[in-house]
């Protein structure tokens, strides 16, 4: 680990203790600054090996869905789907929950609930391919099986973990959606 350190510290000072003389050389140097650095690159490496795919995959899952769905209940891009529109929903299904909105003035809430819903969906699903990696890395330490290992293992775990932990998030959700029924009433009958 201090090997790899050593060489993005080299990457973001040109070279850490000749060729740079004062501050930047000593910030290099400093295991504060090593500590923060570290942090900030275990922070991008979890975006990158699991935010980022849980996202494309739940995007792939919209695309899915909607598709399957029988011909009057389809969206309407899905009824001549091209792969610009594919792509378009894909990435943004995210937002898909807040663009639902309705003339009778329940925007801001429609909007709130819709970013509890996709954040939960993402959390949830980071967490399942962050645990099912950390677990293959625990049974073995063989980067072939490992890859080998991770997808399959993966599939299991949404096949069947995925269904309970969305069980278990009802309670979740719902606590979290108090304060937003307080905050965004409905609007009153008139």
């Amino acid at each position: 680990m201090q090997h790899g350190l050593h060489f993005w510290c080299k990457l973001e000072c040109i070279t850490c203790s000749n060729v740079l003389a004062g501050d930047k050389a000593k910030a290099c140097l400093d295991p504060s600054a090593q500590s923060a650095w570290r942090n900030q690159m275990e922070l991008v490496k979890f975006v990158i090996t699991y935010v980022i795919p849980t996202y494309l995959y739940l995007g792939f899952m919209q695309v899915y869905s909607d598709l399957d769905k029988p011909p009057f209940d389809r969206p309407f891009w899905a009824n001549h789907p091209t792969t610009g529109l594919v792509l378009l929903v894909g990435l943004s299904w995210f937002f898909r929950p807040m663009i639902k909105l309705t003339s009778d003035g329940r925007r801001a809430r429609q909007i709130a609930f819709g970013i509890v819903e996709s954040s939960s969906k993402l959390a949830i699903f980071t967490f399942i391919s962050w645990a099912d990696v950390h677990l293959c890395f625990m049974v073995t330490h063989s980067i072939w099986i490992q890859v080998l290992l991770a997808p399959l293992s993966l599939l299991l775990c949404l096949l069947f973990l995925a269904p309970l932990l969305l069980i278990v998030m009802i309670p979740i959700t719902f606590l979290i959606s108090i304060p937003l029924h307080i905050i965004f009433p409905l609007p009153k009958e008139k």
